[in-house]
């Protein structure tokens, strides 16, 4: 799996495994075209490389606030984490306590929805070199 940045940062990642929502046969939805939120490990702030692969994953999975194909509320979460060397995704529905009042209720739960799937970093490229 690759990531890219338009500036020419690229991380090539070995995919450790992938298993697709309906492989896991999970029972929560999120609202098609909802916004999501990004919640890191801490560990990521520890290492150059995992700092790097935080920056990529937040450009690749953030929508900005001016695209209008997208709702502006959040009704779920890309967790990843770190184990190890590889880097873990989870994907959440975000449950809120007052359904009648969306915006202003507290989070009661969340529910893994899937897909899930574990990347390890093989190679880090910018400005046309091998950085790691």
């Amino acid at each position: 799996m690759w990531f890219c940045k338009p500036d020419g940062l690229r991380i090539k990642c070995l995919m450790q495994y992938l298993h697709t929502s309906f492989e896991v046969k999970m029972t929560g939805n999120n609202i098609l075209y909802s916004r999501a939120v990004l919640v890191f490990d801490s560990k990521f702030d520890s290492d150059p490389k995992f700092k790097l692969m935080k920056e990529v994953l937040t450009q690749v999975f953030t929508v900005t606030r001016v695209d209008k194909q997208y709702k502006p509320f959040i009704d779920h979460a890309f967790s990843f984490s770190i184990v190890g060397e590889e880097i873990h995704f989870r994907h959440y529905e975000l449950i809120p306590s007052d359904k009648s009042n969306v915006q202003h209720a507290h989070l009661e739960s969340m529910v893994e929805i899937g897909p899930r799937w574990s990347v390890k970093i093989e190679r880090i490229f910018g400005n046309e070199k091998k950085m790691i």
